[in-house]
């Protein structure tokens, strides 16, 4: 599973709000949801600023997606 599908599927599980994540990471709302939807892509540091952002359980949970091999 890629970062973005990951990303987006850890949000929605753990019922995070965006406006929350753009305020913990200082990423921009509207590059999230761009992020989110496939729209555009990240620079690393803004991705490593998201992931930061993120509690411990939903960090876990978000690398436990990434290493899903296709």
């Amino acid at each position: 599973m890629g970062y973005r599908e990951a990303f987006d599927e850890t949000v929605k599980f753990f019922d995070l709000r965006a406006a929350d994540i753009a305020d913990k990471s200082g990423v921009g709302e509207n590059q999230i949801s761009r992020f989110r939807n496939g729209k555009t892509d990240l620079q690393t540091s803004s991705l490593e600023k998201l992931i930061g952002s993120l509690p411990a359980n939903a960090k876990a949970y978000f690398y436990s997606r990434v290493m899903i091999l296709d």
